[in-house]
């Protein structure tokens, strides 16, 4: 968003750093590829040579520095393997059925909040479910994702007021709005979490000033102060109630202090805390001077003296989509035999119940168990 804003300023120099933010951008995540030709565009620097280099600048610097560490084959191979666009970027908006009524919502908005006489209505609808939508989190109804099917119905409406503002010839309207909807797109691709929530704030703040620009100042002021209080009512109960993965916070009273490197002030469930405890008497039983844990267990590594001898900290299919790297996880494994300490979950940690990676069918028949606990095997 510091970039979209740069762009925005109308400065050459100010132009040449935004868009050098958003070439970053995709460094961080590969489908912010697709923010450099929308933001070009809408900014209208198609002819404009340094704002692509600018762009794509970052881009070159990072495939260097990657092809330098001797990782340039297998970032090729990793991002060349999903080519099916329509799956990871299209096709689950058809999911939701009220997604067409969200677009049909959104035209008729767009068009009684710049030309019908109830614009003041208009607003107070607007602002009325931004503002719920800060509760989401606690519908009994809804998934704890709830917020993430609210943002689809958020970009819906966007793409409601695009369309509305093309029909109407509003242009500088509409290629706002198009920005901001297409940004909503782009960070619904994925192949894990296909929703624009990430750019719900984004999305909100765009029908925050939709609704309030042409209203009287006192208007504004009652609408946003109704949105900022019912964010911080929704941010009690969600931090409360829909904690990450665990339990309610009423049940994450037991410290990590000592137990979990890294994690010295937080508090989790008995279960967690149980899980880590466990993790800490599999590793004490651990004999080779190096060792691994197998498929998950990522955090370990963060604040870890050790280094994790294999390539990557969480073996599973979305970053090994292809089956030469996931030979070469197989492979890396297979040299460290007799060296390394194979720690293996019993029980899927992430999502719960059985284990299902391949990696550990592999680590069982290639690898002869040495010890167990609780929750963890012990190979070499």
């Amino acid at each position: 968003m510091l970039g979209s804003f740069l762009c925005a300023q109308g400065s050459p120099a100010q132009k040449i750093f935004g868009y050098l933010f958003i070439g970053l951008s995709l460094i961080f995540k590969q489908n912010y590829i697709f923010a450099i030709p929308l933001a070009i565009f809408v900014f209208k620097d198609q002819k404009n040579i340094r704002a692509w280099i600018a762009c794509l600048f970052p881009l070159f610097l990072y495939m260097a520095a990657m092809a330098m560490l001797g990782a340039g084959k297998d970032m090729v191979i990793q991002l060349s393997s999903y080519r099916n666009i329509w799956d990871t970027a299209v096709s689950h908006y058809f999911v939701f059925h009220k997604l067409p009524f969200a677009i049909i919502l959104g035209y008729v908005l767009a068009r009684i909040l710049k030309n019908g006489r109830w614009g003041i209505f208009a607003s107070m609808v607007i602002a009325s479910a931004l503002g719920l939508a800060q509760l989401s989190l606690r519908f009994p109804h809804w998934h704890p994702s709830s917020f993430a099917h609210f943002s689809v119905l958020l970009w819906g409406l966007t793409i409601g007021a695009a369309v509305y503002f093309y029909h109407a010839k509003r242009l500088h309207e509409f290629w706002i709005t198009l920005y901001c909807a297409g940004i909503g797109w782009i960070v619904s691709i994925s192949l894990g979490y296909m929703f624009p929530a990430t750019a719900g704030g984004l999305l909100a703040i765009y029908w925050m000033t939709m609704a309030g620009i042409d209203r009287t100042p006192w208007f504004r002021k009652t609408m946003f102060c109704f949105i900022a209080l019912l964010a911080v009512i929704g941010f009690v109960i969600n931090k409360r109630d829909a904690v990450f993965r665990d339990e309610r916070a009423a049940y994450d009273q037991i410290p990590l202090n000592g137990i979990f490197q890294g994690a010295a002030h937080f508090k989790t469930s008995k279960k967690n805390y149980e899980l880590l405890t466990d993790l800490n008497d599999a590793l004490a039983k651990v004999s080779q001077k190096q060792f691994t844990i197998v498929p998950q267990m990522t955090a370990y590594w963060v604040s870890s003296k050790a280094v994790n001898p294999l390539p990557l900290d969480w073996i599973n299919g979305v970053d090994l989509p292809s089956p030469e790297l996931y030979e070469k996880v197989k492979a890396k494994l297979i040299s460290l035999k007799g060296q390394m300490t194979v720690v293996v979950s019993k029980e899927d940690i992430v999502y719960g119940g059985p284990m299902n990676y391949p990696i550990t069918d592999f680590i069982h028949e290639h690898f002869s168990r040495v010890g167990e606990t609780r929750f963890f095997e012990l190979y070499e």
